[in-house]
Parts: C-alpha cells; structure tokens; sequence
C-alpha cells in the first residue's frame, strides 16, 4: 500500500509552519516596540542619577564650632533640631523640662515650660 500526499499538501504544511515563523517574529518585534521606551527611560534615568551622592550625605558636613555655651541654660539641653521656616534651632531642657528656641549663632530667644512631662526611667 502506497501513500500518495498530494502537492496542496506539502504547500500548506510549509505555507503553515511559515505563517507561525512570521506571527513570532511579528509578536516579538511589537513587544520590543512597546517596552522600548521604558527601557529608555530607565537607562536615562541611571545616566542622570546613577553616580549622584545622595544629598544627605552626613560625611561631608563638618562642625565650624565644636561646642558652645548658650547663655540662660545651664545643664541637660538635648534633643536639637533646626527648622528652615523659621531659621531657628528648637531644644529640649530635661531638668526642669523646657522647651527652647535659638537663633543660629547660639544666642537664646525664647523659652517654654513643659507641664505634665516627667523623667521616665
């Protein structure tokens, strides 16, 4: 017995494995296409801030003044903080608790008690 495949046959077995060739190349080159500018953008974005310090380096700040008395607080003054809004450092006395407030060169401008604050152990 002898099988005889015809010549449509062949055509359309390749004309197939053809067609599926082309959809995968087709489906690769849209995809490329839409992930393209993502890929840009991250690669913009490592050439922008890849080799940046980051801005709060405390390394690079160094102390003019390595200490200074503030006239009016006599011991125990922790806790200081700097505010850019109003340009003043901001302290906690611990014994009695107080809140004070500075200018920048050290000098005291204002004070405030704490009620109901105790030492906690």
């Amino acid at each position: 017995m002898r099988y005889d495949i015809s010549r449509d046959a062949i055509c359309y077995g390749f004309f197939m494995r053809l067609l599926k060739r082309v959809i995968v190349v087709v489906l690769l080159g849209v995809i490329l296409f839409m992930v393209r500018d993502d890929i840009r953008y991250v690669y913009q974005l490592i050439l922008k801030y890849g080799d940046k310090p980051s801005a709060l380096a405390l390394s690079s700040y160094k102390a003019v003044i390595q200490q200074k008395p503030v006239a009016g607080v006599k011991s125990n003054l922790s806790g200081l903080t700097y505010s850019a809004e109003d340009r003043m450092l901001f302290a906690v006395i611990n014994n009695p608790p107080e809140l004070v407030w500075l200018t920048t060169e050290g000098q005291l401008v204002g004070r405030m008690p704490l009620q109901g604050i105790m030492k906690c152990l």
